[in-house]
């Protein structure tokens, strides 16, 4: 506004002193059309840099509650971290001085048999804490319009690798800058989820998954109807147990892990042990298609990575596989979440154990995730696996105690969720493929209810039973 006022007074003072009172018949209209130009533009100028000023205070504004909303989020997962870590210890320290107290007084009554069979996995727990995932790799599936913005950010990529079937290109990165505009999430590792238990005195004879598969209505061996998939370790194709089994393989493990056959080669024969082995399986014949992605690490634990698990799971996509049994457990993953409720968009009945921590354990993954089946394990008295994991997110139980399943040198017991989740895969696999929420909720219906009415946190709905499933099946044709 300041320019205008010279200009009025260089009119001003052009004008004559005998000048009569319509001051404006005296201005050329070319000057007064200047003066109203110069009005309007020093009027939008002035408008203009009210909203930049607006514009820049309200980022301002913004930044500051982002920052300070993340800063509430650090807070708050900091404190959740330390609650948990809290927990665990006040757990090991109240079940070390129960069983000292069983030991210096002989009282036992005070101390559950659960309780004491859990207390080494909660220890060893605490001191793996920091071994859920590996240090300083983090994952995303992004574009490749993405990858590129993520390029031209500086941020440091470590391996790419596209995935055909699921779509995108799943990258691993080290840490990101503060600054990063990606919400990444880390690379987890998991376990696999059986144990070898050795004969004792009083416990029965092991069984093979054939003779336990009874318990569902299953009259196995009978032939399978899907390729199944499995994402575990290698599976010993040579082992006499399986010389029926036509087995198809992939590695996806990391450089630098040792081979191991031991988990697969059991989870293969409780699907197609051959029947003239000690370790008969529920399937007569069977396509068994194994995503390597576990491995001894070099610091001597069976592990696979969040990575591994989803370009495996990619790889079995392409492979046209539709019937996925997932016998590990791990913690939640953002990135594997997605991957598999993909993949169940895509079709495929996905199949995981519920994990063996125990009844006192946090809900573990994939079996915690909607799109996928979570399987307990009982006994052939259709009593809970004691180390089983229980929560809302159990769906079903089927036979996984006491059962001979193939290994080095022959056959040996095996007890797991593990177990029970390759014994409900391999039943399914004795049906045609079917829409995978309809055939779940058929499960559903037909299950035996154990435990609490209807449908409870340690059985699910309760016993896998394969002969009520045809009935539905009947019903609805």
């Amino acid at each position: 506004m300041k320019s205008v006022f010279p200009l009025l007074l260089l009119i001003l003072l052009s004008l004559p002193l005998h000048a009569d009172d319509d001051v404006e018949d005296s201005v050329d209209d070319s000057v007064a059309e200047e003066v109203e130009d110069d009005l309007d533009d020093d009027a939008e100028e002035a408008a203009e840099d009210g909203l930049d000023r607006a514009a820049d205070e309200a980022a301002e504004a913004a930044q500051e509650a982002l920052a300070e909303a993340m800063e509430r989020r650090q807070a708050a997962q900091e404190k959740l971290d330390e609650a948990l870590e809290d927990a665990l210890e006040n757990q090991v320290e109240r079940l070390l001085e129960k069983t000292s107290a069983a030991e210096d007084e002989s009282i036992t009554e005070d101390v559950s048999e659960e309780e004491l069979t859990q207390l080494w996995d909660v220890e060893e727990r605490l001191d793996n804490l920091e071994l859920d995932a590996l240090p300083d790799q983090f994952i995303k599936v992004l574009t490749a319009e993405q990858l590129q913005q993520a390029r031209a950010q500086g941020l440091t990529i470590l391996a790419t690798q596209p995935l055909e079937a699921l779509g995108g290109i799943l990258v691993t990165f080290a840490p990101l800058p503060e600054d990063a505009d990606l919400d990444v999430a880390p690379n987890h590792l998991y376990q696999l989820d059986a144990d070898s238990s050795p004969q004792s005195a009083e416990s029965e004879p092991p069984l093979p998954a054939a003779g336990l598969a009874a318990m569902t209505g299953l009259q196995a061996p009978l032939p399978a109807q899907r390729r199944i998939g499995l994402m575990d370790s290698a599976i010993d194709t040579a082992h006499p147990c399986l010389h029926t089994a036509d087995v198809l393989q992939r590695s996806f493990v990391a450089d630098g892990s040792q081979p191991d056959q031991r988990h697969g080669t059991a989870m293969a024969s409780v699907m197609a042990g051959a029947a003239d082995c000690g370790a008969a399986g529920v399937l007569s014949q069977a396509t068994l298609v194994n995503a390597i992605v576990f491995a001894r690490s070099p610091q001597g634990p069976v592990v696979a990575s969040a990575t591994q698990l989803i370009t495996g799971l990619d790889w079995l996509l392409q492979e046209q596989v539709r019937l996925v049994n997932l016998s590990l457990s791990g913690p939640p993953n953002p990135v594997l979440e997605a991957a598999l409720t993909q993949a169940r968009k895509l079709g495929v009945q996905l199949i995981s154990s519920v994990g063996n921590e125990g009844g006192a354990a946090f809900p573990r993954y994939p079996a915690a995730y909607d799109s996928v089946l979570a399987v307990t394990a009982v006994d052939r008295n259709k009593q809970i696996f004691t180390r089983a994991v229980r929560g809302d997110h159990v769906e079903l139980a089927a036979p996984g105690v006491g059962m001979a399943v193939a290994g080095e040198g022959g056959t040996y017991r095996m007890d797991g969720t593990s177990l029970a989740a390759a014994l409900t895969t391999a039943a399914l696999a004795t049906r045609p493929p079917q829409d995978v929420t309809a055939e779940r909720q058929q499960l559903q219906q037909s299950a035996l209810d154990l435990g609490e009415p209807g449908r409870d946190t340690v059985y699910g709905y309760g016993l896998l039973q394969m002969q009520g499933l045809t009935e539905i099946n009947a019903e609805n044709r």
